[in-house]
């Protein structure tokens, strides 16, 4: 009996060319899959010089039809497909995804998950200036556009699954490669790991460093490198500091003038030291040659920019609490509440089917007595020690996308 084809489609917005990454992670996985480009290569080139028609659209389509054809066709049992859910041409925002997934139910391909892979708005803005300038493309790019197109990629991603009845990850590119293995491969356990990051950037700048090594040693590298958990660590996406987030905080309450002192102050990405990310970083010389035009922006349209980024991190905090069954929240004494974490919780404890852990390296033990917050009670279970906390943890219980 011919086995069912099963595949995984991967969204995103363009400037992140996660073609690439599932290539890559084809390879840590043993060249299992098919990887496909459901619009063909370079489709943004032909979107951004035509205007939305017919034609347009029935051209995406034709490129839909040939991907199905070249999944049906396969050796390969499984697809990694990547996918845009819109487009956006000249600041408006059209989709075709309907018709691919109709392509592919109408060819019995069993669609089991959509992960939506996202990256800091300026990174992906860097990407696609570079792209324009090598190509002599002259048309301009407004880095508000990518903040919203990126949430409309999102939303509609989570609609999609919504529809097909399968899970919706989304998951930042500055995340280790191996996550996505595990999310799609093995049998797993999904970790939010959660720690105050606005209070920590409140500190003097020697505490501040202090304590940001901390939770990157005594937290998220445990968390990230145990082969069995998928852990989410919401530093991936790292906006804040380019648009003088959080205020007031003087003397950081103005954006970053120079790269090198925006590098300074975004989050250091230490756990992926010795495990690739998904898609590479940009690199500085790129970066610079764009960060000037970039500041000018933001301080033209502040306002704009920050409650844009504010309310997507409220979303992708809500997503991020969704997507994970197990959560391990961080209290250290130099920070004795925080109100991002308790926002956090709060939402968490909604749910009656999440697990919520302490990691308590300092243990600190008196509720209500200004050390401990008052919030930090209802716990599944509680550990000053990471490694006897992760034992705790149900390793396994999560199923991954593909059943192979």
């Amino acid at each position: 009996m011919t086995k069912l084809k099963q595949v995984v489609l991967f969204t995103s917005q363009s400037g992140i060319d996660i073609g690439n990454s599932l290539s890559n992670l084809n390879a840590i996985s043993g060249q299992r899959a098919e990887v496909v480009r459901a619009e063909g290569e370079r489709i943004g080139d032909k979107i951004r010089v035509l205007p939305i028609s017919k034609d347009l659209l029935d051209y995406i389509t034709s490129r839909y039809q040939k991907s199905v054809e070249v999944i049906r066709d396969s050796r390969n049992d499984i697809a990694f497909v990547s996918v845009h859910c819109c487009f956006r041409t000249r600041s408006a925002f059209h989709s075709s995804i309907e018709q691919l997934v109709n392509l592919l139910l109408q060819s019995k391909i069993r669609v089991r998950g959509i992960v939506t892979l996202i990256d800091d708005f300026y990174s992906t803005y860097f990407r696609i200036r570079e792209y324009y300038r090598t190509r002599s493309i002259r048309e301009g790019m407004n880095p508000l556009d990518i903040l919203y197109w990126r949430n409309i990629d999102l939303m509609m991603a989570h609609m999609l699954a919504n529809q097909l009845q399968v899970g919706h990850y989304v998951v930042s590119v500055n995340h280790p490669l191996s996550l996505l293995k595990r999310l799609t491969f093995d049998r797993h356990t999904t970790v939010y790991a959660g720690h105050p990051i606005t209070d920590i950037r409140r500190l003097g700048e020697e505490q501040r460093q202090r304590m940001i090594r901390r939770v990157n040693e005594e937290q998220i590298l445990p968390l990230s490198t145990r082969p069995e958990l998928v852990t989410f660590i919401p530093d991936t996406i790292d906006e804040a500091p380019i648009l003088g987030l959080p205020q007031p905080n003087p003397p950081e309450s103005e954006p970053p003038r120079t790269l090198e002192e925006h590098k300074r102050r975004i989050w250091p990405k230490s756990w992926l030291d010795s495990d690739p990310p998904i898609a590479a970083q940009v690199p500085d010389d790129i970066a610079a040659r764009y960060y000037d035009e970039l500041l000018t922006n933001i301080s033209r349209n502040g306002d704009m920019y920050r409650e844009a980024a504010y309310g997507q991190i409220s979303d992708r905090d809500y997503r991020l609490v969704n997507q994970s069954t197990n959560f391990v929240f961080s209290l250290f004494r130099e920070i004795p509440s925080s109100a991002g974490v308790e926002a956090e919780l709060t939402q968490t404890k909604r749910y009656p089917d999440k697990s919520i852990y302490f990691f308590n390296p300092d243990s600190i033990q008196s509720v209500g007595g200004g050390v401990r917050p008052n919030w930090a009670t209802q716990f599944t279970g509680e550990n000053s020690s990471m490694d006897e906390l992760i034992r705790i943890l149900p390793l396994g219980s999560d199923q991954p996308l593909l059943n192979v």
